[in-house]
């Protein structure tokens, strides 16, 4: 039993069909490799080393310090969640929205450190916080001579390339 991706609702489905399904994304060279091991002791243990000399040096208090510093990080989550629009029939692979949890993490703590400074600065009047929103600001904008375009994200966080971000 699966929650699909943008619909509400519970999605009934056999182990074997997800599990073909995930694999098939998991698969796909183009987007994902093979490690030979798993990183997350030796990032935490890079990540802990890079904090506690943060914190001798003077540039991060105690609190902050015991706060973000990992330990006992596990690697990320890989599962899918069922693409409801985009159900052929019942015959064909079912696709999936491929979801990274990065809950547990060796950067989860900092990542949600970091977030709280950056959230105040990401509020101006260039941003616009729900859907909701966005159209009762066009309720008071002239469109005439204008076009609105739309474009719809892919998998985002899957495909930045890690180096360049």
């Amino acid at each position: 039993m699966l929650k699909p991706d943008e619909a509400n609702g519970v999605f009934i489905l056999n182990r074997s069909d997800y599990t073909e399904g995930i694999l098939t994304i998991a698969n796909d060279i183009n987007e994902f490799k093979e490690l030979d091991s798993d990183p997350t002791i030796i990032r935490e243990g890079k990540l802990q080393r890079f904090l506690r000399d943060l914190k001798q040096n003077g540039k991060i208090d105690k609190d902050i310090y015991s706060n973000i510093y990992p330990t006992g990080s596990q690697p990320p989550r890989f599962y899918g969640l069922p693409k409801m629009p985009q159900i052929q029939s019942p015959a064909a692979i079912l696709p999936f929205r491929p979801i990274v949890s990065s809950l547990n993490t060796f950067n989860y703590q900092l990542a949600k450190y970091l977030c709280s400074l950056l959230q105040p600065l990401l509020h101006n009047t260039y941003s616009i916080s729900d859907t909701f929103s966005f159209v009762q600001e066009l309720k008071t904008v002239d469109i005439s001579n204008k076009f609105m375009v739309s474009f719809d994200v892919v998998i985002l966080f899957t495909n930045i390339p890690l180096k360049e971000s």
